[in-house]
């Protein structure tokens, strides 16, 4: 995995839980094109809520590439991210993640966050337990205006 400093297909973004026991560090994202579109498409039906000071987000079934865990006691974020990042765009070899360590949990009822202002993140539930996971939150208008792809800074 490779950290750009210019938009690609994949973020590394740091993710959390409210497990006490179980682990979760990162999450990967895959902005494929058709993923892009829907995000714009998604943005855009938001549009008629802004002025609704009630209104806060909108679900969708939607899920990351996977939550993850740290490699043993190697701190892959801190390779990964620089002081006060909570994202950044990645490469990868083959243009394919390699297998992380997946939480403990069996995760299901994946959904993406959608604030009327942009805003998002991924939420996961543990199956059998109920606990969460989520994601930072970013700028999905962002991730759909992504770029090509440039290697730098290699990390094993």
């Amino acid at each position: 995995m490779k950290r750009s400093d210019q938009p690609t297909e994949y973020v590394f973004i740091k993710a959390y839980t409210n497990s006490e026991w179980d682990n979760c560090d990162f999450a990967i994202i895959h902005l494929s094109p058709q993923w892009c579109a829907e995000m714009s498409k998604r943005l855009t039906l938001l549009q008629p809520f802004i002025d609704d000071d009630s209104f806060f987000s909108h679900c969708y079934w939607d899920r990351p590439v996977g939550f993850y865990t740290n490699i043993m006691d190697d701190d892959i974020t801190d390779h990964i991210l620089n002081e006060g990042e909570e994202w950044v765009f990645v490469s990868f070899a083959d243009n394919k993640p390699i297998a992380f360590p997946e939480p403990e949990n069996a995760l299901s009822t994946h959904e993406l966050v959608l604030t009327k202002h942009g805003s998002a993140w991924f939420t996961a539930l543990g199956k059998h337990t109920g606990e969460e996971f989520y994601t930072a939150s970013f700028d999905a208008a962002e991730f759909t205006n992504m770029g090509v792809p440039v290697e730098e800074n290699t990390v094993s």
